[in-house]
């Protein structure tokens, strides 16, 4: 309590995390040290509502991308009820944060610190990007540090991610394995898809994929797993602890494909090298689940405009 005390109300720069992919895209903010003319050694990182295992998975992320800067946790519900406290007297008795990064600022609790805040500075958390920049009235003083092109943050100041920090990886990859890797999505646990109906999709790209190569499935961090487990009794499932660009760019081998249903992971691996062999699957059932149709047709559109083979399945 005392760390949250003392750098919600004196820190002057503050980053809130809470996914891998926010953490990964921080590394490569400070990787591009000329970018926005910011100094982010003294950043202090504030990862909240995460459970403690995940903060803990967090941590070593930290660790493995050598990330030293202070990092604090606010999960349980007292612990946010105390941070609201302390903003609402730092908004009174004390100077605003010179500075604050968010990968979700349609979080209720960033947008407090937005609002405290000299400047702020968006990072992709995937595609949720686009509601943190299209369902919000216009940010003050806002940048935007993105894998997605400029076109879509008009009205920001804009720094392209070129990933400088994962392309250094790309000099220890050469020829392909046999594998394939198929990056999963939480459309049965954000999207509202049923279990029955993921499955069956997972079915048909399997069926199509029709290789004798091995097809390792990828959890996305808030998939559950036990039913794919339970159904997908030849599938490999690899539950990894980190970003899987960073896994695939780790290996000696590039894999023989990755697929996925328009996962960033399909741009961000296509945006650093054109070695890896992809394609982006979308559902014939428009129906399917509680997606956001526009942003839908806007990522695939996205993702075939980088040259990445599509198919409906």
């Amino acid at each position: 309590m005392y760390l949250l005390f003392k750098n919600i109300l004196f820190s002057k720069k503050i980053i809130l995390l809470q996914s891998y992919l926010q953490i990964l895209n921080f590394k490569e903010l400070t990787y591009s040290k000329k970018i926005f003319n910011e100094n982010l050694k003294d950043v202090v990182i504030l990862s909240h509502h995460i459970k403690d295992s995940y903060f803990l998975k967090t941590k070593k992320l930290l660790k493995k991308l050598n990330i030293k800067n202070i990092s604090i946790q606010c999960s349980k519900n007292f612990q946010v009820k105390f941070v609201y406290l302390l903003l609402k007297l730092r908004k009174f008795f004390f100077n605003n944060f010179e500075l604050v990064i968010t990968g979700n600022a349609n979080s209720y609790l960033d947008r407090e610190f937005i609002n405290l805040s000299n400047k702020t500075i968006i990072l992709d958390d995937g595609t949720n990007i686009f509601d943190n920049i299209f369902q919000r009235s216009e940010l003050p003083n806002c940048k935007v540090f993105s894998v997605f092109d400029s076109f879509f943050f008009k009205k920001y100041e804009y720094a392209p991610n070129k990933y400088f920090f994962l392309k250094k990886k790309l000099k220890k990859i050469s020829g392909y394995s046999k594998d394939i890797y198929f990056i999963g999505s939480p459309f049965v646990e954000i999207f509202n898809v049923k279990k029955k109906e993921y499955i069956n999709l997972l079915e048909k790209t399997f069926s199509y994929l029709k290789s004798k190569n091995r097809i390792i499935y990828v959890p996305h961090p808030k998939e559950e797993t036990s039913y794919l487990k339970e159904h997908f009794k030849n599938i490999q499932i690899l539950e990894l602890d980190y970003p899987i660009e960073l896994y695939l760019l780790s290996k000696k081998k590039y894999p023989d494909k990755v697929v996925s249903f328009r996962s960033t992971a399909l741009i961000i691996l296509k945006k650093i090298s054109n070695k890896f062999n992809f394609i982006n699957f979308t559902e014939k059932n428009s129906s399917m689940g509680n997606f956001n149709k526009d942003r839908k047709k806007r990522i695939n559109r996205y993702i075939k405009k980088l040259g990445v083979k599509s198919k409906i399945i």
